[in-house]
């Protein structure tokens, strides 16, 4: 059994030692919107997990998937709600807004990968999720109103498409390609577009109390609408609907920049 593992595992070491064909890596990861597309949404900050593998030995072609999580808004703030018989309420509210994205696609390396710099050209698509968690307070106050969701999630998904390039810089002191493992400081830009999505983002509300929801106010023709959520007046029972957010629908568009750590191997 003892000498099966370790023929494996020479097998294994060998099949790597005649071709590099693994990248992976972990990066620090900024999506900048474009204010002429996405004027209500802020620079994304996160976390990305990249995969790659060669297609063909002798081609610096690789196929490769990107996993992205970051978060765009965070902010606790409190707010002042009305009800239709003069009595009011006030209460925190707390909001969290995040950006996912998922990419497979190609990388074409420039220059050899064993070179001190080298670079790559990359093309991908896949999907984006945005999701907004709104934790809303119970009030202190007798008088006041409780929420009767706690918890309002608002979610939107859809397709995306990527194009960009990036340069690897060689971290290992000698460079050589009969190497085991390579190590690279990793920074690329991607152009990344969609179509229109939809989006909650605390930091572009507008500051006012709000008062029982008005379906008026959602007209076809803004480019927003309100995001309501249910309350009882602990007082007489009833209950009506308080808005907590704006949602806001336009074109997604941002430039993707990461830095970060790579292996190849």
């Amino acid at each position: 059994m003892g000498f099966k593992f370790l023929l494996s595992a020479f097998l294994f070491v060998s099949l790597l030692g005649k071709a590099q064909t693994i990248d992976f890596g972990f990066h620090y990861n900024i999506d900048a919107p474009f204010k002429r597309s996405m004027p209500k949404m802020n620079v994304n900050h996160g976390a990305d997990f990249h995969l790659g593998y060669k297609i063909l030995n002798k081609a610096p072609l690789w196929i490769n998937t990107d996993i992205s999580t970051g978060c765009y808004a965070l902010k606790t703030r409190e707010e002042n709600y009305f009800f239709s018989d003069g009595t009011q309420t006030t209460t925190d509210v707390q909001y969290s807004s995040n950006l996912h994205k998922f990419l497979f696609g190609f990388n074409y390396d420039i220059g050899k990968s064993a070179n001190r710099v080298s670079g790559y050209l990359t093309a991908q698509a896949g999907y984006a999720y945005m999701n907004s968690k709104i934790f809303i307070e119970d009030p202190t106050d007798v008088d006041g109103c409780k929420a009767l969701e706690q918890k309002n999630t608002f979610t939107y998904g859809g397709g995306i498409y990527a194009a960009g390039g990036g340069v690897r810089i060689n971290l290992d002191k000698k460079t050589t390609s009969t190497r085991l493992f390579n190590h690279y400081l990793d920074i690329s830009c991607k152009y990344t577009a969609g179509g229109n999505f939809s989006y909650v983002n605390i930091n572009h509300m507008q500051e006012h109390n709000h008062a029982m929801a008005n379906s008026a106010a959602t007209a076809a023709t803004r480019d927003t609408r309100d995001l309501t959520v249910k309350f009882v007046n602990v007082t007489t029972k009833s209950i009506h609907e308080h808005k907590v957010a704006e949602v806001y629908t336009s074109p997604f568009e941002i430039m993707n920049i990461k830095i970060g750590y790579m292996v190849r191997f």
